[in-house]
């Protein structure tokens, strides 16, 4: 570290890129050999922005495969570590090379973005060229961690609706955090993104403090995966091709009063949500779990690889083992769902709850959080949401979604993409020819045309 400190107040450009790109590559090591969690944890902390400024430094020398790959060595560190030791029996080197970003490209870029104390930037790879690089001076460090100290959810559980305008230049200011934030991320840098990335998904990677914003929203792509790194991505397509050929199980649940969850915050609409979701299915039989109990989907869960619960939820950030599930019976911590769900070859899972998208602020590039523990016990794919959402509207989204992916057969993060797409620009009589009789009307052409009704849920994996 004294020897990073020192190149980079020599203004070198080539000095500090080894140094980081070194120190990138010794954490990882030393990550993977220490005994504990707690050890691990604390090497990690310590790095936590070697690798933006590795990659950064790196960028700026015209070494942009070696500033990929900073970056994909140093993000999630224990994931990787994790998901090869079940995979392979053997614990990795952490180590990655450039072929092993590439081979994930099939289907569309990955893009890689970070913020460095000097500026932020993106490496976008697609097929086996060098990554394409941009630099986005306005979005350094400090910029973006003052954008997620505005977002951040309150640490009590929200039953409300996340406030946002639509996010498009030259029209309405928006005054909500979130909406502020994210029209500041479009306008000072990721509306570059455009031109450069491409494909029918596009991969996005976004690294450090930048991890904890629904980037998603703002990246206009037809359809948006996250990834924690290209070799979870492909650790999560492998799990795909196990399950190729074999019959999807779904477990559908609904709690439309999670214990504890606080007053007002009963869900009205989740008992249809998950009654129509059951009549898109298609392949074995399904019948949903009504005021599920965690005794219940417990019992249940390990015989379906497909699992949907509709219920609250609420994140803790600072504290992200502490990040609640509420059934009908108690709420389940993360740390909780980590010790008692079993690991196994699973297709998806879509938690249709509040503020399941959000990762714990004092390990961003480590990824802890929800859709990174089911994928540790072996689901390859996550759907999630970065806010608290709205019952009803949500209820038309996943009904769009699973007659996108079920009837249609659409593949997953296409079909969420889609369904995002038609709640944006449906009509009253378009909700009321998916879902009859379901919700109040009033006055507004497309009821769901803001953001804050479409745009929080993203998915993770392949």
């Amino acid at each position: 570290m004294a020897w990073a400190e020192w190149a980079v107040g020599t203004g070198v450009a080539d000095f500090a890129a080894e140094a980081y790109q070194h120190l990138v590559a010794l954490t990882a090591r030393d990550a993977a050999v220490r005994s504990g969690a707690g050890a691990r944890d604390r090497v990690l902390a310590a790095a936590q922005e070697y690798a933006e400024e590795a990659g950064y430094w790196l960028a700026r020398t015209g070494r942009h495969r070696e500033a990929a790959l900073a970056l994909e060595t140093g993000r999630a560190v224990g994931l990787t570590e994790a998901l090869a030791a079940v995979s392979e029996g053997d614990p990795p080197d952490n180590g990655a090379r450039y072929e092993d970003i590439t081979a994930e490209t099939g289907d569309g870029a990955i893009v890689y973005l970070a913020a460095a104390k000097a500026g932020g930037y993106a490496l976008i790879v697609a097929a086996r060229h060098d990554p394409q690089y941009i630099n986005l001076p306005r979005l350094d460090r400090a910029t973006v961690a003052a954008l997620v100290g505005d977002v951040l959810p309150a640490q009590q559980p929200s039953t409300g609706i996340a406030r946002m305008r639509e996010i498009v230049p030259g029209r309405s200011r928006p005054t909500d955090p979130m909406a502020v934030a994210l029209r500041k991320l479009f306008e000072d840098g990721l509306k570059n993104l455009v031109p450069g990335a491409g494909g029918r998904i596009v991969t996005l990677v976004p690294v450090g403090l930048l991890s904890l914003l629904p980037i998603h929203v703002v990246v206009p792509f037809p359809a948006v995966r996250y990834v924690p790194n290209a070799r979870a991505l492909g650790r999560c397509r492998a799990v795909t091709r196990e399950l190729a050929g074999r019959d999807d199980t779904l477990l559908a649940v609904d709690v439309p009063g999670g214990h504890g969850a606080g007053p007002g915050g009963y869900l009205h609409h989740v008992a249809r949500e998950t009654a129509e979701v059951t009549r898109l299915w298609t392949g074995s039989p399904a019948r949903p779990l009504h005021a599920c109990t965690w005794a219940e989907f417990r019992a249940a869960a390990d015989r379906h690889s497909v699992w949907h619960l509709a219920c609250h939820g609420a994140a803790e950030p600072g504290s992200i083992l502490d990040t609640r599930l509420y059934f009908a019976d108690r709420h389940i911590t993360l740390q909780e769902l980590r010790r008692a769900l079993r690991p196994g070859r699973r297709r998806l899972a879509v938690l249709s709850a509040c503020q399941t998208n959000i990762i714990g602020s004092a390990l961003p590039n480590e990824m802890v959080g929800l859709p990174s523990a089911l994928i540790q016990i072996g689901f390859a794919g996550v759907i999630a949401s970065a806010w608290a959402v709205d019952d009803l509207a949500t209820t038309y989204l996943m009904a769009a979604f699973y007659r996108h992916w079920r009837r249609e057969g659409t593949e997953p993060a296409v079909a969420l993409g889609r369904a995002q797409r038609w709640l944006r620009g449906a009509t009253w009589a378009d909700l009321e020819a998916l879902l009859p009789g379901v919700g109040p009307r009033d006055d507004a052409e497309y009821p769901y045309a803001d953001p804050r009704y479409w745009a929080a849920f993203a998915y993770t994996g392949a």
